[in-house]
């Protein structure tokens, strides 16, 4: 019996000790990618886009459940008018955090700015139905309705937009 008990602390202090590994690596991999974001945050401060991106990326290769630098990164390539790459990192986003309602209204600018209108609709009208006070989403909603011609939507969507 003495036996059996010593095999089973032994088992335990090895399995805890593995544990503790596998924390303290990822909590190695976390800063990392956290020094790769701040990087990437610093670039696109500067205007300098690419480089930036590429830190984002970084960032997001070392950790991906970093949920800032998705949406950092599609901002960033939402500057660079890269929509339909900023579109795929918002939306990995919104899978990280289904709660980050602004994810909803970035796709759906991105969207609008590609004239894909009637899309960016559905997207405006998610977000919106999420964050109902935030008058950005009706600037949004007019212009794409004004857009397909929708011009007493968009009238509605406006003056929501200024109250």
């Amino acid at each position: 019996m003495m036996k059996r008990w010593f095999t089973l602390i032994g088992f335990v202090a090895g399995f805890t000790a593995v544990v503790q590994s596998a924390t303290a690596q990822d909590a190695g991999k976390r800063a990392e990618a956290k020094s790769h974001k701040a990087r990437g945050d610093a670039l696109a401060a500067k205007g300098q886009n690419t480089e930036a991106i590429a830190a984002y990326r970084q960032a997001l290769a070392t950790d991906a459940d970093l949920f800032d630098a998705y949406e950092d990164l599609g901002i960033t390539l939402v500057d660079e008018k890269k929509y339909d790459e900023a579109i795929v990192e918002f939306k990995k986003a919104l899978e990280k955090r289904p709660t980050y309602h602004r994810g909803h209204y970035n796709i759906a600018y991105a969207l609008r700015k590609q004239g894909k209108h009637k899309h960016a609709v559905e997207s405006y009208r998610k977000f919106l139905a999420a964050v109902p006070k935030d008058p950005d989403g009706y600037y949004g909603l007019a212009e794409s309705l004004k857009a397909m011609g929708e011009k007493a939507g968009a009238l509605e969507n406006y003056r929501k937009y200024v109250e």
